[in-house]
């Protein structure tokens, strides 16, 4: 500051310069707590305790919640293109997670899309890349992905809130669970008022999906069947009905219900490497160096899987225990999702159960059986608690569960 000033001056304009540099500590300790804020919370184990106010907090007004969703969805699940919607629904979380290298974030998959929660200080980087990906879906797999993004304080108010608590599958290795309604007020809005709150796709940008694979054959149930369930209670009735509904599911299916994990190891095939490459090739536009990479890689793990050598990169045995484990075939998103294998006569007394729920006006609820449960795979790498598997019912899942549950909501 130049000494020719007098005092007064020099004291006023340090004075001001000091408060300057305050709030711009302020702003910056502010910005680092609210991208800490998932990180931060502590985690629950016990799945019945989803309704446990003590593990959730509210997002925090300055980020945004992310809407994906294959449009037509269910005409494409009924025309033979389900893993591919599966892949479309689970590559937009890949895509946020490359663009934010490692920060976490809560999400849920959803079967033919996602929701995704990230702080608004990154919303124009996220929206670019996930422009981006609706062109790749559009040209290379033939899928219109409905992106929209819709700001947390927006629909913040009139008993609407957006709270998220987070549920350790395995040490190290956590999945998001919500409540508040705010997700589904987010996903009525961008269906509703797509001008206002959808993005365009990008055509030309690069789509980074690295970590993203579907090397596993559909996988066989071991009970009869797989089971796709929804439940949705009724207005504000979740604290009642949740944990009724969970309770008739485990005399159902027994105290050991991880017993019932769709994914079984021991049932599990690989693809073949022409298989993976055909599949892998539309995660590109043309050919590049990830590509290449890609393919390499592609060739190593179907050698390491198909041989189940263990090796220094590698323990198949061991690998394919931790993806039971890290595997989200439980979860809630403002309603309960699960994929469940289980006998066709379990099938039965859950459904009568649900029926007389829904009848007595406690709940809505979608049901969905198939042969086979499917496998998308997110691998940053393949040691512990670096690498989720997303799972959903054969031949459609959730998104054929969610037909009979939207019947019951119109009606």
């Amino acid at each position: 500051m130049p000494n020719g000033l007098p005092t007064p001056i020099r004291a006023t304009a340090g004075l001001w310069l000091v408060v300057a540099e305050v709030n711009v500590a302020l702003v910056t300790l502010s910005n680092s707590v609210n991208t800490q804020f998932y990180h931060d919370l502590k985690s629950f184990s016990d799945f019945a305790e989803l309704t446990d106010d003590s593990h959730f907090q509210p997002v925090p007004a300055g980020w945004c919640i992310i809407i994906t969703d294959v449009k037509g969805s269910t005409v494409a699940i009924e025309a033979g293109a389900y893993k591919d919607v599966n892949t479309v629904g689970a590559a937009a979380i890949v895509v946020v997670q490359n663009a934010l290298k490692g920060m976490e974030f809560p999400y849920v998959f959803g079967g033919d899309g996602a929701t995704i929660l990230i702080p608004a200080s990154y919303r124009q980087l996220v929206a670019e890349k996930l422009a981006a990906l609706k062109n790749l879906s559009a040209q290379n797999f033939g899928l219109q992905l409905r992106v929209g993004i819709v700001d947390v304080s927006d629909i913040t108010g009139d008993g609407v809130t957006t709270e998220v608590a987070k549920f350790e599958l395995f040490a190290g290795k956590c999945v998001a669970v919500f409540r508040g309604g705010g997700l589904s007020l987010a996903e009525k809005l961008v269906k509703e008022q797509p001008d206002t709150y959808e993005i365009a796709e990008t055509p030309s940008a690069d789509v980074n999906l690295s970590g993203l694979s579907c090397r596993w054959n559909e996988i066989p149930n071991e009970r009869g069947c797989v089971l796709s369930l929804l439940v949705l209670a009724k207005e504000r009735r979740g604290k009642q009905v949740y944990p009724q509904v969970l309770e008739k599911l485990n005399q159902t299916f027994g105290s050991e219900f991880r017993d019932h994990n769709p994914v079984n190891p021991a049932l599990m095939t690989y693809k073949s490497v022409n298989e993976c490459r055909r599949d892998e090739r539309r995660y590109h536009n043309g050919w590049s160096l990830a590509w290449l990479w890609r393919s390499v890689e592609i060739l190593a793990s179907v050698m390491m899987m198909r041989s189940k050598l263990p090796t220094p990169m590698l323990d198949p045995k061991k690998y394919g225990n931790m993806m039971r484990d890290h595997s989200d075939y439980r979860k809630f998103d403002d309603m309960l999702r699960m994929i469940i294998d289980c006998s066709v006569a379990q099938v039965d007394d859950v459904s009568r159960y649900l029926e007389t729920a829904h009848q007595n006006g406690d709940l809505y609820y979608g049901l969905h059986q198939s042969d086979t449960s499917l496998m998308t795979c997110f691998v940053e790498s393949v040691s512990d608690g670096n690498h989720i598997h997303f799972i959903d019912g054969g031949n459609g899942g959730y998104a054929m569960a969610a037909k009979q549950l939207k019947a019951q909501l119109k009606s």
